[in-house]
This record gives structure tokens, C-alpha cells and sequence, in this order.
């Protein structure tokens, strides 16, 4: 095994790791979100039912809370899904080269790569079938599955600022004193 090859099975393998390891990370700063969220929604619908005249000041503490832990998080998760995009674009334009290597006549003589999705270059690593239909002129492009994968985690903050927002909101107007919801 050349050197070169070594390198380039290294620096595959090493993309793939950091790129999972920042999907854990974005994994884990959900799933403490999600959590956090849910006890504040039901210690508020608990403080719903049990409202003490004339004010519940937790109806005011609990909303404010959940807005509060959202705006903190979601730089976290947002930086998170930035990296995720960052390692995504370096394995890509990774593979991308060696596409073009490959077409224009690699050392390892793999002209057949494109058809198989094999490399010598990387090894034993077959490539996503979304790489194979690169061509040498074509314009860099996302993988739709990628950022679909990532849309949950991108915009349930964004909810959960708009629910507390709302509740806040209701509050001040004192709807849930009058017995709408």
C-alpha cells in the first residue's frame, strides 16, 4: 500500500468519525432539550389546573423558563448542525477529487471506479450512490438526504420559541384566567 493511499484511506475514515461524532453531540443536545421541554410543559399544565386566585405566578415563571433554556440552546444545536455541514463538505469535495482523479486517469488505475464504486484510493469504502453521477463539470451539490436529516433539529427550537412566546403572551392578556383554554 502507497503512502498516498494510506493518507487518503486515513483522511476518509477521518471525515466519516467526525462527522459522527458531531451527529452524537447534535443527538444528545436533543434529547436534553426535548426533556427539559417536556417537564416545563407539564409542570405548566399542572399549574393550569390548579390555578390559586388571584394570580399564579408560576403560569408566568414556567413559560418564561422555556423560552429562556430555548434561546440558550439553540446556538448549541445550531453550532452543531454548522459542523455537521462543515465535515460534510470536506468528506464531499474529498470524494469529489477523487472522482476527477479517477476520470482523468488516477495512478492506482481504477478507470473503472465510477461504475463499481470502488476505489483502490480509499480502500474497501464503497462510495454513496448520490457521488457516482459527479461529472468533471459539474457544479458541487448538497445531498438532499443530508439536510432533510438535519431539519428537525434546525427548526424544533424555533417551535418550541414560538409555543412559549404564544403561552406568554396568553398570559399577559390573562386568557387563561378567563377559562379558554
Amino acid at each position: 500500500m502507497t503512502e498516498e493511499r494510506r493518507d487518503n484511506i486515513d483522511l476518509f475514515k477521518y471525515y466519516g468519525e467526525q462527522k459522527k461524532v458531531e451527529h452524537e453531540l447534535l443527538t444528545h443536545r436533543m434529547s436534553w432539550y426535548m426533556l427539559s421541554q417536556s417537564f416545563l410543559i407539564i409542570s405548566f399544565t399542572t399549574c393550569l389546573g390548579h390555578t390559586v386566585p388571584p394570580v399564579n405566578y408560576f403560569l408566568y415563571i414556567i413559560p418564561i423558563l422555556g423560552f429562556s433554556t430555548t434561546l440558550l440552546i439553540w446556538p448549541a444545536i445550531y453550532g452543531a448542525i454548522t459542523t455537521i455541514n462543515m465535515w460534510h463538505d470536506k468528506k464531499y469535495k474529498f470524494i469529489k477529487q477523487l472522482i476527477l482523479d479517477c476520470k482523468t486517469g488516477c495512478k492506482m488505475g481504477c478507470r473503472r471506479w465510477c461504475r463499481t464504486g470502488r476505489c483502490p484510493e480509499i480502500g474497501a469504502h464503497t462510495i454513496d450512490r448520490h457521488y457516482l453521477s459527479i461529472s468533471p463539470t459539474a457544479v458541487e451539490r448538497r445531498d438532499d438526504i443530508h439536510l432533510n436529516s438535519l431539519l428537525f433539529a434546525k427548526y424544533h427550537p424555533l417551535i418550541f420559541l414560538i409555543l412559549w412566546l404564544g403561552v406568554l403572551i396568553m398570559d399577559g392578556y390573562g386568557l387563561f384566567d378567563k377559562g379558554w383554554l
